[in-house]
């Protein structure tokens, strides 16, 4: 009878690695600054206030002397043309009223009499005050200066390549051998 008989010798895998390795070197760079600060120059007229009082004081009766003396001319013509009219017309009522029996005299007198004031309440000023400004003022603005240098340097990179080993040992085998007779015997 012929059988196989079949060995087996296991093999050992070993793997030895070693990683990769990148080194980089670098140096900070150097940076200079200049600055020159932003400037501001004012200059400035003082400001001159005007305020003209003369329409608010004319509305309450302080007039300037200009003013007051033109209104009272005026004031002085109109009374005196309407005294003389008065006179005139008293004169002519009188010369018709003679020999008429008539008291003219004591009618013009009541006439003549001032009538009693009439007064009114107003408010005062009616113009209000002219006010005017005058002065300026001028501002010169030069703008910041920034100057920024820098001097850099390449990096220094080193690289050393990672390897990996492979080992078989022992090799794995398998052994198959025929053992027995190779004939049979057929009786």
């Amino acid at each position: 009878m012929v059988r196989l008989e079949i060995s087996q010798t296991w093999g050992r895998l070993a793997l030895q690695q070693h990683p990769a390795q990148l080194e980089i070197r670098t140096s900070l760079p150097q940076v200079a600054v200049r600055q020159e600060p932003a400037q501001l120059r004012v200059s400035s007229e003082a400001v001159q206030v005007e305020i003209d009082l003369t329409k608010a004081h004319a509305d309450m009766g302080l007039k300037t002397p200009e003013l007051f003396q033109g209104e009272q001319a005026d004031v002085g013509w109109i009374k005196s043309t309407e005294g003389i009219a008065r006179w005139a017309r008293n004169g002519d009522r009188m010369a018709q009223s003679l020999g008429t029996g008539a008291n003219i005299l004591a009618e013009m007198g009541k006439e003549a009499m001032a009538p009693a004031p009439e007064v009114n309440v107003d408010a005062v000023p009616k113009h209000p005050p002219e006010i005017s400004f005058s002065g300026d003022i001028w501002v010169d603005f030069t703008d910041p200066q920034l100057e920024v240098t820098a001097s850099t340097q390449a990096p220094q990179i080193t690289y050393t390549p990672g390897t990996v080993q492979l080992e078989v040992d022992p090799r794995p085998e398998i052994e198959i051998e025929v053992v027995g007779r190779f004939i049979d015997i057929i009786i």
